[in-house]
């Protein structure tokens, strides 16, 4: 009898400590994709707030920012290896990239190249990066290990 009870009493304990492992580790996960969603919207945010001019097409915001005396240009861009330039977004997620435009606001950069600001980005049209008027929408899902987070950010730049 008292090894009937021990064995039910390990069994019951195992799947209580198996249960709040898994929840602990989920719960790890989500917080990591968190951080990673604040920390490119938060570089995203910076750089956009000292925009002199900016642009948006085919989910994609384009600006200038006077840095050391010189105005330089920059693309925020939805990539997939798979996609070329503009994108389908026939696939199920993206990463969000900077990279440099060269010949001005309008010019051309190199479809992959640049910084990595978030991963695992959904496309479009469940995200959208667009400005209106003077605001600029960031509008981006992320999906990871089955958990997704929405971030809405709308922000006008200091210098327009």
């Amino acid at each position: 009898m008292i090894v009937v009870m021990l064995a039910l009493l390990m069994g019951v304990t195992t799947v209580a400590f198996t249960t709040l492992f898994k929840s602990w580790g989920d719960r790890l996960i989500a917080l990591d994709i968190q951080e990673d969603l604040r920390q490119g919207l938060e570089k995203m945010l910076r750089d956009l707030r000292l925009a002199t001019a900016i642009v948006s097409a085919n989910d994609a915001i384009r600006y200038t920012v006077r840095e050391s005396g010189v105005n330089n240009n920059y693309i925020f861009y939805l990539y997939h290896p798979s996609d070329t330039w503009p994108p389908l977004y026939t696939q199920s997620v993206y990463q969000l990239r900077k990279a440099p435009l060269s010949g001005g606001i309008n010019g051309t950069f190199t479809y992959g190249a640049g910084s990595i600001y978030m991963k695992e980005v959904k496309p479009p049209p469940v995200s959208d990066l667009s400005t209106l008027g003077t605001v600029v929408t960031m509008d981006l899902t992320v999906s990871k290990y089955n958990e997704t987070f929405h971030l809405l950010e709308k922000i006008r730049p200091r210098n327009l």
